[in-house]
C-alpha cells in the first residue's frame, strides 16, 4: 500500500464511502463499500475448504475485514488473521487466490511429505512465530510453487495450509 487518500468536506453530515483501489501487473481490483455496512456486517467462521482467498493490500489497510467475507459469501478462519474460505472458486475476488491442497501441523515430517523438493513461499497471518521460524521448524526453503499459509483456525488451533496459486 504505498497512498492513502482522504477526501474531507466541511459540514458533510453522510456515512463515508470506502472506495479501494489495487493496481496489479494485470489491472485494478476495485472494491467500494459504505463505512455503516462493515459495522453492522457479519461474518461466518469456518474451517478451511477447497479455496483460500487474502484480500488486497488496499482492502485491508481500509478495514474492510467483515465487508468482503459477507459480500463475497465467504467464511473467515479467524477473526484475527483476514483469510477468507469457499468451497468454490471466485475469480473476481479482489486479492489473491488459491486452492487448498492440504493442511498440515508445524513439523518437518508431515510438510514435506506434502512438498516434493521442499520449496515454498510463506505467509503468516495471525500466527504466533515468524516465517524464518516455520522455515526451521518445517525444513522447508524458499521459493517454488506451493505457498503456505501458517495461521490460527477458529478453534485458535496452528494450521499451515498447503496451497497452488490460481
Amino acid at each position: 500500500m504505498k497512498e492513502v487518500l482522504y477526501e474531507i468536506q466541511k459540514g458533510f453530515d453522510q456515512i463515508p464511502e470506502m472506495v479501494t483501489i489495487n493496481i496489479t501487473n494485470h489491472g485494478r481490483e476495485l472494491f467500494n463499500y459504505n463505512l455503516d455496512v462493515e459495522s453492522t456486517a457479519t461474518v461466518d467462521f469456518g474451517y478451511p475448504q477447497s479455496h483460500l482467498y487474502e484480500p488486497n493490500a488496499a482492502i485491508l489497510k481500509a478495514g474492510g475485514f467483515k465487508i468482503i467475507g459477507s459480500y463475497f459469501n465467504l467464511s473467515k478462519l479467524h477473526p484475527n488473521s483476514h483469510l477468507y474460505t469457499s468451497g468454490k472458486y471466485l475469480e473476481n475476488f479482489p486479492g489473491r487466490k488459491f486452492k487448498i491442497l492440504a493442511k498440515s501441523k508445524l513439523n518437518k515430517k508431515g510438510v514435506l511429505s506434502i512438498i516434493p523438493g521442499g520449496k515454498a513461499n510463506i505467509t503468516t497471518r495471525n500466527f504466533p512465530f515468524t516465517v524464518d521460524t516455520v522455515r526451521k521448524k518445517t525444513g522447508l526453503t524458499s521459493g517454488g510453487e506451493h505457498y503456505v499459509f501458517a495461521t490460527t483456525d477458529k478453534d485458535n488451533k496452528l494450521v499451515l495450509l498447503i496451497c497452488s496459486k490460481l
